[in-house]
């Protein structure tokens, strides 16, 4: 029964509803259920996705009564894209980020990935868990960021600098919706990014005041800086690092987004197609 190719697999698992749907050469294959009556770790439920590929995966939110069958299940399901939403305040939700991302093939595959409802107890435990990442294409990773002044600096600090140094490591297009650097963090992320002979690209979110720090490092002297400052240049390996400010001031916890990739030979930073629209629609 396993062994089965679906163009889109979908888990809805909101409030109430538990659905695991995946259509294979016109047969719609099912499991549904809900909070009083949920989908059940069956041998024969088991097996309906055993070692399904599908070009879409699609997680649509999490809830615990259905967690040991739907984990399970996700371990064995090869993906090309995949878009997750998942609650961090599920005990289960660690367990699912490991199944999704652990000691498989991504060197083409396109995720993103949105870790809900961060507290003091998971924040760390989930972000870490990307340390399991493996080389992958193309990844976004959102963590419900405000885009307002209203927050303090600890309350977004998710990703520490080893984090984000195995991200530049093993992805080649990254878009980083989380705050969570140091100034000499962000250094050591840029000149790894810079040794590599192919096409990189990140963004990601930053305190202003970590952008401000990084210029001031004295190990950057070695890079030419333009901009005012907001741009650094590798000319040697043709990269660069570009922040600017988005809001706030520096000591309210103002945020910046940077930006590092291949340099043109204007030490400008280049456009290199990667985009995330086809990502985007996936639930259209």
């Amino acid at each position: 029964m396993g062994n089965k190719s679906f163009n889109t697999m979908t888990i809805e698992l909101n409030g109430q509803k538990q659905l695991v749907i995946g259509n294979s050469c016109g047969i719609e294959y099912k499991l549904t259920g809900d909070a009083m009556n949920p989908i059940e770790a069956t041998h024969h439920n088991a097996r309906l996705f055993r070692k399904a590929q599908a070009r879409r995966l699609e997680i649509n939110g999490w809830n615990e009564p259905a967690t040991e069958l739907v984990t399970d299940i996700i371990k064995d399901v090869q993906y090309i894209r995949l878009s997750a939403e998942i609650d961090c305040q599920q005990e289960s939700a660690q367990n699912l980020i490991l199944a999704i991302i652990k000691d498989r093939d991504l060197t083409t595959a396109q995720l993103i990935l949105s870790l809900n409802g961060f507290n003091s107890d998971n924040r760390l435990p989930c972000t870490k868990l990307l340390l399991e990442l493996p080389k992958t294409n193309m990844f976004r990773l959102n963590c419900n960021l405000p885009m307002g002044n209203g927050y303090t600096r600890d309350e977004f600090e998710m990703v520490v600098d080893e984090v984000l140094l195995h991200l530049v490591k093993n992805i080649v297009c990254a878009e980083l919706r989380i705050v969570a650097y140091t100034a000499r963090g962000l250094l050591a992320a840029f000149e790894e990014l810079s040794s590599y002979p192919r096409n990189k690209h990140f963004s990601f979110y930053v305190h202003e005041s970590t952008a401000r720090e990084l210029l001031a490092l004295p190990e950057t002297s070695r890079f030419e800086k333009r901009d005012g400052g907001c741009t650094l240049l590798n000319d040697k390996r043709g990269f660069a690092l570009a922040w600017r400010k988005l809001f706030g001031k520096p000591s309210q916890g103002g945020l910046a987004i940077v930006r590092m990739g291949r340099a043109s030979p204007h030490g400008e930073l280049m456009n290199l197609g990667w985009n995330f629209t086809e990502m985007r629609t996936m639930n259209d």
